[in-house]
């Protein structure tokens, strides 16, 4: 009896003795792994310094380039010195793509003074003379017009009326009337400012022009004044 009660106290002792004697021992350490270390780039010498960048020269491109001096071979012809090449002509075109081309402005031939004919007589035929371009007239024409009576729309049949401003210094009018036909059927030369048509002249209708063209001394003196008659058929 006396063996059972002592006997798990000795256990309990033995185990007591057991863990104090391990508690002793220290706790293993981890030992660290070696680290990398970078490394690191070399060093300048403290005596070193930067040199100057080097130069680049670039090259223009209007260098001329080296011209190659042929050496002519015996029996070929050569050009003089003076030869120049053939330049192409060029050719202006417009905007719209249209050659333009200058027109030469024509030739004037001046025309015959007015032919001397006696007052009251008759003129020639073939119409009044063309003035000359270049003619130059007095202040006194720029007052040549049409006064009253003047006709401008008849019927066949009636007479035709023609009245115009006296020109100082004209001596005399050549009056000329064309029909449709582009014949002259009146041409006369007068003193007076007015004129009546008879009605022989206008046997159709249609449009007959007139012409006025004061004189002095059988020679022009203004600018012709024209004007026509409107001549329509009486129904």
């Amino acid at each position: 009896m006396y063996l059972r009660r002592v006997f798990p106290l000795v256990m309990m002792a033995a185990v007591a003795l057991l863990l104090t004697g391990c508690g002793g021992d220290s706790a293993p350490t981890a030992t660290p792994l070696p680290t990398d270390t970078p490394a690191l780039p070399p060093t300048l010498p403290p005596t070193w310094t930067p040199g100057a960048a080097p130069l680049f020269t670039a090259t223009s491109e209007s260098s001329p380039e080296p011209t190659e001096t042929r050496t002519p071979m015996p029996g070929v012809p050569t050009l003089p010195p003076t030869w120049t090449p053939f330049v192409i002509p060029t050719v202006t075109r417009s905007s719209s793509g249209v050659t333009q081309f200058t027109r030469v402005p024509p030739t004037f031939t001046p025309a015959a003074r007015a032919t001397r004919v006696p007052i009251g007589g008759r003129l020639p035929a073939e119409g009044p003379p063309t003035p000359i371009p270049s003619s130059t007239y007095e202040a006194v024409c720029d007052g040549l017009v049409t006064v009253n009576p003047t006709d401008t729309l008849i019927y066949t049949g009636m007479e035709a009326h023609l009245s115009w401003t006296p020109v100082e210094g004209a001596d005399s009018y050549q009056v000329w009337l064309l029909n449709p036909g582009l014949k002259y059927s009146y041409a006369e030369v007068q003193v007076e400012t007015s004129v009546t048509f008879v009605t022989d002249l206008f046997k159709g209708p249609g449009l007959y022009g007139w012409e006025i063209v004061p004189m002095r001394g059988g020679v022009r003196l203004c600018q012709s004044l024209t004007g026509v008659f409107n001549v329509r058929l009486r129904l």
